[in-house]
């Protein structure tokens, strides 16, 4: 019984060390959020156009990510002469835009995706606009596309609030190349029913200031 008794007691002694030693170690640190999902709130709120975006970490002064970019609109026009209700006029328009833009944040302090960022990016978008009408006010049917080619640099910071909230802000400069196609058609009231058609076709180039801010989660 002695001998049975010492080896119970080796036991106890042996678990209540294992037990201090593991209340003793560190608290793990949390894991390093890696990716950022995000919306623009001043495209949304300036231009109606939703623009999401997601990021990933691929080393502690880099992160790369891609933005996609939507737009739709539908617009009605109607007028009438006062006093004359034979001249009058309607017209409808309706469009989409849609684009693309790769990016690249290279973080000047702190670590991704948190800190002070220099960021080149390129993008490409398309547009396309669709009007036709009826009346002697109204203009004859019309069909604009544009393509548009760009690049910008931006200067910003990243931070993450609480849980996982993440704001990014930057300011720069933005240049684009755009290819424009407007095809028109319209009849004078003196072309005996004659349709004339126009294509026009411009090219132009642009720099401009540009501001960001994004909304987003981090995880």
């Amino acid at each position: 019984m002695k001998h049975i008794h010492t080896l119970l007691m080796t036991v106890l002694l042996s678990m209540s060390a294992s037990a201090a030693t593991t209340d003793a170690s560190p608290p793990s640190e949390p894991e390093a959020r890696q990716t950022i999902l995000g919306i623009s709130v001043l495209r949304l709120l300036g231009n109606g156009l939703l623009e999401v975006s997601g990021e990933r970490v691929v080393g502690p002064r880099l992160s790369v990510g891609l933005g996609l970019r939507a737009g739709l609109s539908h617009s009605e026009y109607r007028s009438e002469v006062v006093g004359n209700p034979g001249i009058n006029g309607a017209s409808d328009q309706r469009g989409y835009l849609l684009g693309a833009e790769p990016l690249a944040r290279i973080f000047l302090t702190g670590t991704a995706p948190e800190g002070l960022w220099v960021s080149p990016r390129l993008g490409v978008s398309h547009q396309w606009h669709k009007s036709g009408g009826e009346g002697t006010l109204a203009f004859g049917p019309s069909d604009f596309r544009s393509w548009n080619v760009g690049g910008a640099a931006l200067l910003g910071y990243s931070t993450i609030v609480g849980r996982g909230l993440a704001i990014q802000f930057g300011a720069g400069l933005d240049a684009r190349y755009a290819s424009d196609i407007l095809k028109s058609s319209a009849s004078g009231p003196n072309s005996d029913g004659v349709v004339l058609h126009q294509d026009t076709r411009t090219h132009s180039w642009s720099v401009g200031e540009r501001v960001d801010l994004s909304v987003g989660w981090a995880f």
